[in-house]
């Protein structure tokens, strides 16, 4: 009966569809607005918080128009208010570094968007950082269950990190893309694969 009906081509199919979809739902962009990103590590002519900026504009404008739901959320010891990406352009370059810098309260700030706001569920979280903070062992673990828990990833772009600190980001990112690296090659395709 099998072979009959699949030489007719009369066969019942279903198409499966995967609902994870990755790679093209909404943005939590969270932005290292702390002193250390006054720095020139990256560039001797434009300190970091320029290039974050800079590499944050693409985002927005990569997600403005792909109809992507994206809010930014910049953080240095604390995590300031949210700006939605649809926002005025004036508003996110205006920002000014200050203060030391926790990536944990800002990571916990963006997995709660993901959580409470049905806008942001599943989104991919993208921190923009010169990776000056390490996370503590118990800190990586809970940023790892949490992110599961929720399904989400964290891409990195690291601008101007150091060793240490890119190894510490690795331990719980999905996805680290050093703009240094990325500079000298032409991998810039894959940071705007978010």
């Amino acid at each position: 009966l099998f072979y009959k009906k699949f030489l007719e081509k009369d066969l019942t199919t279903y198409s499966v569809k995967d609902d994870e979809t990755t790679g093209k739902g909404p943005i939590v962009c969270l932005l290292d607005v702390s002193g250390s990103m006054t720095d020139n590590s990256f560039d001797p002519k434009i300190n970091n918080i320029t290039w974050a900026k800079s590499l944050l504009v693409c985002i927005r404008k990569l997600a403005l128009k792909q109809k992507r739901k994206m809010v930014i959320i910049p953080f240095e010891s604390s995590v300031w208010d949210n700006i939605e990406a649809k926002e005025d352009i004036k508003t996110l370059l205006t920002l000014s570094p200050s203060g030391g810098t926790d990536f944990f309260t800002a990571i916990q700030a963006g997995i709660e968007a993901v959580k409470t706001d049905r806008e942001y569920k599943r989104a991919d979280l993208v921190l923009i950082t010169d990776g000056a903070c390490l996370l503590s062992e118990d800190q990586i673990k809970e940023v790892k269950s949490k992110k599961k828990d929720v399904r989400t990833k964290i891409i990195s772009l690291l601008i101007g990190a150091q060793q240490n600190y890119s190894e510490n980001v690795a331990l719980y990112s999905d996805r680290v893309h050093d703009i240094k690296q990325i500079s000298e090659s032409s991998s810039w395709v894959e940071v705007f694969e978010i």
